[in-house]
């Protein structure tokens, strides 16, 4: 590393400060440290304790430590002194040594003193840049808070080290790869964003984008209470607030259009329902908002499981884009390893990778990653019917129309979804797909319209686009510019779309009609619209001049020059307040502008001068003018950094090549020399093996011979013996003839009862068998004596068997005619059983019948009752309206009355 490079390191990662630097600093480094306005003090860690102890805490707490090749002694004697862990910061460079030889053991040693990498420790080192061994190790820490460090000392925190870690407090490939993944995600947020932290941990992802991002507010959700107390210790703020809750429980506290970037790294595996969450991010986030998200890339085994017990799903890229693509626009998606991942051509195995990070195309699935990292945009149509609130600009004190999106577009969100170049979608496919969305569903009468043809004439511009494309969009444009409208940003759109179909007229070599367009925009008054847009105005006058000094009217090129340094003056000569928006937080893409504008008139202020003297000025010289302006000098910049980056990229695959290839050739060395030593040891045993081999044929040659002479008197006892068998056979055939008689008696006995003739077969298999046992006994010559003995009592016993079982036979023919007999009984007694039932169901039915009869019959005297029963009513009630008429009347009329009541008549009164 040069001498200047520790200056640079510096002041990237505290800017212009005061440094207290312990060692040797270079002159060099020294003096670009002054020169940006730092204050050096130098200090020699033997000879300047005193100094230290009359530095009070306020001193220390503007101040950071620089410590460059201190003795291991010293540089430990530092961190220990709890009087300098007050400091912003701390910056280490340090030879490697045996103790201390690697930038891991040298961070471990800082972490017990209280220290944590500092936010900005990737910014400086990189990411795929730390697989670069050195002897000179470098490192840059800051001090955890006093309060935080003795309530969670490193012992305490280890204890969680399975379910929380603070990556900030760890070293190694593990902590890289979660703490990179937010100093890219912060490359997102846009100034004054809200930002939610979901699933954050132990906070210090949180605290590295609330570093390194321009955001306004932050908020983290993490399931553990204990986590959150960590993070509000260690981390906490006054625009930072964590939360204890479960996702996605705890979003019901964000108001819906809340949130401007969901940041949820490694979360999406292990809740139930991934789909559910995503959705609720997108209740939360605002239109045009951005998720950025991480899942590990298939860790499933070879049972397809995962098996982390807290992984409940398995992710591919292909899942998670798909996933994703419900409710949002992916626009980058990065490929990450920290050691290794899955060898896309082999079943789960694992192989050793170095740390990457970097944007890819995963479109065809075969790319090697650990983890899949994507950033994902709420689609800005969303915004229609969501009131409007700006957050990226500040409050404009102009007069003009610089950011007064609301109530000029028919969806404001669109702006920064996409227009603004820093801020929109970033990736291009996806970009035009929403500017044609846009252009499709809005009136051509509308800002929204206007700014989705720029975009597309913009897209095709850089697409290099047909010419039928082209002349297209040209007569697109024609209609809108043909639209009159009060609406300013209308016009400014007019104004850019005029100039845009200038450079695509260019491109289809249509000369004079981009003249005629660069003409109109060079002559366009845009001060009251928005002096910012003089970009346009004076671009377009410098190409008007270009064009007509090519046609030969030279006169008119040097009135178009002129024309724009003059428009220039009048532009630049607004007030203030139109480009830097206000003086407490000034807009700076507006003073971009500025110095655009100032930059262009540069360019008319050159070829006025060129021109001034010579009428043969080369279009070579005024091709170069044009090519050298500040937005060119840019490209040109990007376009070299880009080839820079390729070339870093294809360096960088070449050198993981080249260290694949030693790897394997070390392997197959290693492998080669292994198998070296395993054939010696092999060769070595087939000698030992050899020689007693040889002991051993010796032995059975020895052996054979007495063998030999055994077998040629076993061969005498053969000849003995055959003549012996030869009886034996003989008296063995008659058996058979025996035991065939006895198998035809109870082949025919089989045919009375099956259940005896299985077991009789069961017989005649055991009698087989014993006869392959006699014949296999006889074949052993030198047992041959005492096998015919067992043979022929075996044959004995077998004659016995049969008698026995005939016996048994007989006895069961017995039983089967008893059983006949007894089933004959039974079925008798069943057919008796069966009349009876007959007959008991004719006597069933009959009784229903009776049943039936006596039912019909209740219910005729049941309502033969209920007529008594009623007619019963009527006279109570015709003998209750006649008793006051018989009072009031003679005792004899009362009589009469009552005999003719008896009788059925009427009374007759």
């Amino acid at each position: 590393m040069s001498d200047s490079d520790i200056a640079r390191r510096l002041l990237l990662a505290f800017g212009s400060h005061r440094f207290i630097v312990f060692g040797a600093l270079p002159e060099v480094a020294r003096s670009l440290l002054r020169d940006a306005g730092s204050e050096v003090l130098e200090q020699d860690v033997a000879t300047d304790c005193v100094a230290r102890t009359t530095w009070t805490p306020e001193f220390l707490g503007k101040s950071c430590l620089v410590c460059l090749n201190l003795s291991e002694h010293a540089l430990l004697g530092l961190l220990s002194d709890a009087r300098l862990a007050c400091t912003q910061g701390l910056y280490i460079q340090h030879c490697a040594s045996d103790a201390l030889g690697t930038v891991e053991g040298l961070e471990r040693r800082a972490f017990v003193h209280g220290y944590r990498k500092h936010p900005a420790y990737y910014r400086l080192f990189g990411y795929a840049e730390l697989e670069q061994t050195s002897r000179e190790l470098a490192t840059l820490l800051e001090p955890v808070p006093a309060a935080a460090a003795a309530r969670f000392p490193m012992p305490r925190l280890l204890e969680e080290r399975d379910l929380h870690m603070d990556m900030l407090r760890e070293a190694g490939r593990r902590s890289d790869a979660h703490v990179i993944r937010y100093d890219w995600a912060s490359k997102f947020v846009r100034p004054n964003d809200v930002v939610l932290d979901a699933a954050c941990g132990l906070g210090y992802g949180t605290y590295a984008m609330r570093y390194l991002s321009a955001a306004s507010r932050f908020f983290g959700i993490d399931s553990s209470g204990w986590a959150i107390d960590y993070a509000t210790a260690c981390f906490g703020s006054d625009n930072t607030e964590y939360i204890a809750g479960f996702l996605p429980d705890a979003l019901s506290r964000f108001e819906d259009a809340s949130v401007d970037v969901v940041v949820s790294f490694e979360t999406l595996e292990h809740v139930e329902q991934p789909a559910a969450l995503l959705a609720a991010f997108g209740r939360v986030l605002r239109p045009g908002g951005r998720i950025i998200v991480s899942v590990p890339n298939d860790w499933s085994d070879e049972t397809g499981e995962d098996p982390n017990p807290h992984h409940l799903h398995v992710y591919t890229y292909e899942r998670l884009a798909q996933e994703m693509a419900v409710g949002f626009t992916i626009e980058q998606s990065a490929r990450q390893i920290a050691s290794g991942c899955k060898h896309v051509d082999a079943h789960c195995q694992w192989v050793e990778r170095p740390r990457v990070l970097e944007v890819v195309e995963p479109a065809n699935g075969r790319v090697e990653a650990e983890w899949w990292l994507a950033v994902a945009m709420k689609s800005p149509q969303a915004g229609r019917d969501v009131p409007y609130r700006e957050t990226v600009h500040g409050r404009f004190e102009g007069a003009t129309h610089l950011v007064d999106f609301d109530g000029h577009y028919t969806n404001p969100w669109l702006v920064h979804a996409m227009v603004e170049i820093p801020y929109r979608l970033q990736r291009a496919d996806a970009l035009k797909r929403l500017a044609e969305q846009v252009r499709d569903s809005y009136p051509s009468g509308t800002a929204d319209h206007g700014a989705a043809l720029a975009v597309l004439c913009y897209r095709a511009l850089e697409e290099h686009a047909h010419d039928t494309q082209l002349e297209r969009l040209d007569g697109v444009i024609a209609g809108y510019l043909a639209l009159s409208a009060d609406n300013p940003h209308i016009r400014r759109w007019q104004v850019s779309l005029t100039y845009a179909r200038a450079r695509l007229r260019l491109r289809r070599g249509d000369r004079c009609g981009a003249l005629a367009d660069f003409s109109a925009v060079a002559r366009a008054d845009v001060a009251h619209i928005t002096p910012t847009l003089g970009t346009k105005v004076i671009e377009a006058a410098f190409q008007a001049g270009r064009l007509s000094w090519l046609g030969d009217t030279r006169s008119a090129a040097r009135d178009w020059w002129r024309l724009g340094l003059t428009k220039a003056g009048h532009l630049i000569g607004s007030a203030w307040c139109e480009f830097f928006g206000n003086i407490e937080a000034p807009f700076i893409f507006a003073m971009n502008d500025a110095v655009e504008i100032v930059d262009r008139a540069t360019a008319c202020a050159q070829a006025l001068s060129l021109t001034h003297s010579r009428n043969n000025a080369s279009a070579a010289m005024l091709y170069d003018i044009g090519q050298q302006s500040l937005r060119s000098a840019l490209r040109q910049r990007d376009a070299d950094l880009d080839t820079a980056r390729a070339n870093a990229t294809s360096l960088r695959n070449e050198f993981d090549r080249v260290c694949g290839e030693l790897r394997k050739h070390h392997a197959q060395k290693a492998s080669l020399e292994q198998t070296s030593m395993e054939r010696l040891d092999q060769i070595l045993a087939l000698e030992a093996r050899l020689r007693d081999t040889d002991a051993a044929l010796d032995e059975v040659k020895a052996q054979s011979v007495q063998r030999l002479e055994e077998k040629i008197a076993l061969e005498k006892r053969i000849e003995q013996t055959d003549a012996a068998l030869q009886h034996i056979t003989a008296a063995l055939r008659t058996s058979y003839t025996e035991l065939a008689a006895a198998r035809a008696q109870v082949a025919r006995l089989r045919g009375e009862m099956d259940s005896v003739c299985a077991e009789l077969q069961a017989q005649d298999a055991q009698k087989s068998s014993l006869e392959r046992t006699s014949l296999e006994r006889l074949t052993r010559i030198h047992e041959l004596e005492a096998r015919l003995e067992i043979t022929q009592a075996a044959f004995d016993d077998v004659q016995t068997t049969a008698l026995e079982r005939l016996d048994q036979i007989l006895a069961l023919d017995a039983r089967l005619r008893d059983t006949d007999a007894a089933l004959d009984e039974v079925k008798l007694q069943s057919m008796q059983r069966l009349a009876e039932k007959i007959a008991l169901e004719k006597r069933i039915e009959q009784t229903d019948a009776a049943l039936e009869d006596v039912k019909q019959l209740s219910i005729d005297r049941l309502k033969c009752i209920e007529t008594l029963a009623q007619q019963l009513r009527c006279a109570q009630a015709a003998v209750g309206a006649a008793v006051p008429a018989v009072a009031t009347c003679p005792k004899s009329l009362q009589i009469a009355e009552i005999h003719s009541v008896r009788q059925g008549d009427k009374p007759v009164l």
